[in-house]
């Protein structure tokens, strides 16, 4: 089972963008499953940056993944559109 942590706290401060109800359901949900990994849905590896991606719904999270130390960080939780925006300006 793997421990999550978050990369800083601007990853669960861009959650207050949205409607409370819904910033606790998405970090609830991230938790629950990504505890699981890698037995997974809704994941990719994503070569070209070396980070994971998880959806759900319309929303979105970036994280890495430290095998030895059995943790994932999450560095970038957002909606799907601004997600992709945000992700290419990091690999640029």
């Amino acid at each position: 089972m793997y421990s999550i942590q978050y990369a800083n706290k601007r990853v669960k401060k861009n959650l207050k963008k949205f409607p409370k109800s819904t910033a606790k359901e998405i970090i609830s949900e991230l938790e629950k499953e990504l505890r699981n990994f890698p037995r997974v849905k809704n994941i990719a590896h994503v070569k070209e940056t070396g980070h994971y991606r998880w959806k759900k719904g319309d929303f979105r999270a970036a994280f890495k993944i430290d095998k030895k130390k059995k943790i994932l960080t999450v560095y970038h939780i957002s909606t799907r559109q601004s997600f992709y925006k945000k992700i290419k300006r990091k690999q640029a």
